[in-house]
């Protein structure tokens, strides 16, 4: 990584690592069950279950790269990955990919 920018990150680690749709699919449902996860911490006011508010999206997500067989970046760029994350989402939603 040393020497790497974040765009030859994305598109040299992180893309090729989510290219099956399957995979991209299971993020954006891990997000989607993160968010009902939240609404349901803030309808039932328990505050402080809101600092598990990230595990769906992860376990959903780390479901997804088993199903198609591959790693996560997660454990060897965990800042990178996030932000990956949030740009793959956008792209996927927006149809970018």
């Amino acid at each position: 990584m040393a020497g790497m920018t974040f765009d030859e990150f994305y598109r040299g680690e992180y893309l090729p690592r989510h290219a099956d749709k399957r995979c991209r699919a299971m993020h954006l449902l891990g997000l989607a069950a993160s968010a009902a996860y939240l609404a349901v911490v803030l309808w039932s006011q328990v505050w402080w279950l809101v600092v598990f508010a990230p595990t769906p999206t992860y376990f959903i997500a780390w479901v997804g790269h088993w199903i198609v067989d591959n790693s996560p970046t997660f454990f060897e760029h965990p800042i990178w990955s996030f932000f990956a994350f949030w740009k793959m989402i956008v792209a996927v939603v927006t149809g970018g990919i």
